[in-house]
């Protein structure tokens, strides 16, 4: 199973930003920089999953 989790990082003061990392049969696979929102970080993700498993993740979990 290959599940994407978009991070939600928070600093008081500073805008959040989102990282998506990948997971495959539960140990992490890949990490991504920051992003400036969500929808970009769950884009990139699911870009970065299609070009690497070729296929979609199997589930993708905002946290």
């Amino acid at each position: 199973m290959i599940e994407l989790m978009i991070e939600t990082w928070r600093v008081p003061g500073v805008k959040p930003h989102y990282l998506w990392s990948v997971w495959e049969d539960g140990k992490r696979s890949a990490l991504s920089r920051p992003h400036p929102s969500l929808d970009i970080a769950e884009t990139d993700g699911i870009d970065y999953v299609r070009r690497n498993f070729g296929r979609d993740p199997d589930r993708v979990t905002p946290i």
